[in-house]
């Protein structure tokens, strides 16, 4: 029987490995193995995601405001996976004393919602139109 501790350096070693081949790859300029977006390949518009690979490239080269120039949910989503990594690999050691996070269900309504209107608000013309990720 497999510990059950091995997942999170299974998981973490993948993560480690895909951001490292991402510090190699200029996703800005190489296709690579990086995907383009489907829903941007379909409509020619920004799903609330688009941009995140090469955010995290700018991240890994040192490069905070470009990051934050490819997709700004990238600042709610790095410490919320962090954390959620972190608790995940204490616990399967038998260790839970991080805190856990309860979210009742307006604030997740309320992510989701603000998710949506990120995703809209991104893809409109006007003064808004830096929060696309064609930086």
């Amino acid at each position: 029987m497999i510990p059950m501790w091995i997942w999170p350096f299974v998981v973490g070693g993948a993560a480690l490995s895909a951001c490292v081949y991402t510090a190699m790859h200029n996703p800005n300029v190489e296709q690579g193995i990086f995907p383009p977006c489907p829903f941007k390949t379909f409509t020619g518009y920004d799903c609330p995601g688009c941009g995140m690979t090469r955010g995290v490239y700018a991240l890994m080269q040192g490069d905070v405001i470009k990051m934050l120039n490819h997709n700004l949910l990238l600042v709610l989503l790095l410490p919320a996976v962090g954390y959620g990594f972190l608790r995940w690999t204490f616990a399967s050691f038998g260790n839970d004393h991080l805190p856990k996070i309860s979210v009742s269900p307006k604030v997740s309504y309320a992510v989701v919602l603000s998710i949506v209107a990120f995703w809209v608000i991104r893809n409109l013309p006007g003064p808004l139109s830096f929060l696309n990720a064609t930086a």
